[in-house]
């Protein structure tokens, strides 16, 4: 994974509640510690993101 610096401006901030939301294409997971998974279905590739880490699955 290469990380670049990004700077997307002032966009809204949008707080993403406990739980499970689906998009067409995607399954978002929002855990209660604040980590979030987010799932194409179509390859079942995902990345993982919370405080400590970033993981993604091949």
């Amino acid at each position: 994974m290469t990380w670049i610096w990004g700077n997307l401006g002032h966009l809204p901030v949008v707080r993403l509640e406990e739980g499970v939301y689906n998009t067409p294409d995607w399954d978002i997971v929002v855990a209660a510690n604040g980590g979030l998974r987010v799932t194409n279905r179509a390859t079942d590739r995902a990345f993982l993101v919370d405080a400590d880490r970033v993981e993604t699955t091949a």
